[in-house]
Parts: structure tokens; C-alpha cells; sequence
């Protein structure tokens, strides 16, 4: 008879564990450092429908008196087969990083930001305004597209920017860092950095890959491979928490 219950109850509670581990995910927040927003409302239709099938499952299945128990071998294998799928999934949740590491960064680094971003054929540059402080808000993303028209390039040398990141250092040079957003297509395994350096001494209160909030004239110079590429001289730099996006779009 327990070993009736055991297999009776055996399809709902591994139902149940996955949608409780999904559901969790979603109302956490966590799986916005895993997926696209577009996708994001496919992980609560999962963990509805996991749950609602537990739940189906417990009130539409017939009894554990109305089955036969299953040999205490084939019961084992089936729970020791369950038990992966679930210690699976809550496992990968549970050391999901919540951010990328300077090692995430270093291995993804090395693709032209101009071949991540889309292009357009308006070559209007955009209006760029600044805010209160006097200063340009933008992303690197802009940066690294504005580098890439003349009309753009133009509109934003030598004015105040002021954008938001990841600190990293700049190898093999001093006096200088990056500011770095990772930009997602599908999900957290395609994410690829867009860093814009920065001239000047990182503020020791940031650790690397902390987040920063930085701001100085923006200049576009040749860079090693021959193309144009955003450089900011820093004027003002603070810690500031990790936003809700932590990625670009």
C-alpha cells in the first residue's frame, strides 16, 4: 500500500516542484537574468500549467487501493529518475549566476559591436538632448552605433554624456576602464558586451563588475583596428545599484 501512494503521488509532486521552481523564478525577478522579456511570460504559463496538472492529476487519478503496487526496483528507478529532473532544473535555478563575472566578460568579449546592433538607413542623426545636469543621457549601445555614422559621430563629439554599467578594467592599460552593458537577443547564453572605455581612474568604492554611473565629453578616435570608437574623459563617477534590466535590448 505505501508503495501504491508512493507511485500515485510520485507525477504530481514532480509537476508541483518544477512549477513551484518556475513560478519562483518569475515572481523573483531571477528570470529576467535569464531571458528576453518577450519570453519572460512563457516561464508563468509553464509553472501555471505544471501546477494546474498537479493539481488535476491528484483530483482526476484514480486511487491508490484501485492500482497495482508497482515491484519496489521499478519504483526506486522511477523516483530516481524524477528526482534528477527536478534536482536538474531547481539546481540551475539555484547557481544561476544573478550577474556576469569579469570571466563571462573576457571569454564574450572580441565581436564588432556594429555587427550586434541593428543599422538603419535614416542617416538623421537622432536629437540628442541633454537632461538637468547638463548632460547627455545614453546607453554604450548608442555610442557604439554613433561611432559608426559620421552624422552621428558629429552630433555627440565633445558633449557631456552620461551613462550607466558594469566596471571593467582595460587590459594592459592604466588610468583607464570600461563601462560595459551586455546586450541579450534570446537569452543570458547569447548575451554579448558593449563596453565604451573611459579615460581616467575607476572609483575605488566599485569593484569590478560592480555598477557605475559615469559622465565627461565623449570623443570618437581611431582605434587599433582602423574604425571609430567612443571614448569618454571622466568628469564624475559614482556607485549606483544594480538596475531591474541589467541588460540592453
Amino acid at each position: 500500500m505505501i508503495r501504491a501512494q508512493l507511485d500515485h503521488f510520485r507525477a504530481p509532486l514532480v509537476l508541483g516542484a518544477l512549477g513551484a521552481g518556475l513560478l519562483h523564478a518569475y515572481v523573483t525577478g531571477q528570470v529576467g537574468t535569464l531571458l528576453h522579456p518577450l519570453l519572460q511570460p512563457w516561464v508563468l504559463a509553464g509553472a501555471v500549467g505544471l501546477l494546474a496538472a498537479a493539481l488535476l492529476h491528484l483530483l482526476l487519478a484514480p486511487a491508490p487501493e484501485f492500482r497495482p503496487a508497482p515491484e519496489l526496483a521499478l519504483l526506486a528507478k522511477r523516483l530516481g529518475r524524477d528526482t534528477l529532473v527536478v534536482a536538474a532544473l531547481l539546481g540551475g535555478l539555484a547557481l544561476a549566476p544573478r550577474d556576469f563575472s569579469s570571466l563571462a566578460l573576457a571569454n564574450r568579449q572580441g565581436a564588432d559591436p556594429a555587427l550586434l546592433l541593428p543599422q538603419t538607413a535614416d542617416a538623421k542623426p537622432p536629437e540628442w538632448k541633454a537632461d538637468a545636469t547638463g548632460a547627455i543621457p545614453v546607453e554604450t549601445t548608442d555610442l557604439a552605433l554613433a561611432a559608426e555614422h559620421a552624422d552621428t559621430t558629429a552630433a555627440l563629439e565633445g558633449h557631456v554624456v552620461r551613462l550607466h554599467g558594469q566596471l571593467a578594467p582595460v587590459p594592459g592599460q592604466a588610468g583607464a576602464f570600461q563601462v560595459v552593458r551586455f546586450l541579450m537577443f534570446c537569452c543570458a547564453a547569447d548575451a554579448q558586451p558593449v563596453a565604451v572605455r573611459v579615460r581616467g581612474e575607476a572609483p575605488a568604492a566599485v569593484r569590478p563588475m560592480g555598477w557605475v554611473e559615469v559622465s565627461g565629453p565623449v570623443h570618437f578616435v581611431l582605434g587599433a583596428e582602423g574604425k571609430m570608437e567612443p571614448v569618454l574623459t571622466l568628469q564624475a563617477a559614482q556607485s549606483i545599484p544594480a538596475p531591474a534590466d541589467k541588460f540592453l535590448y
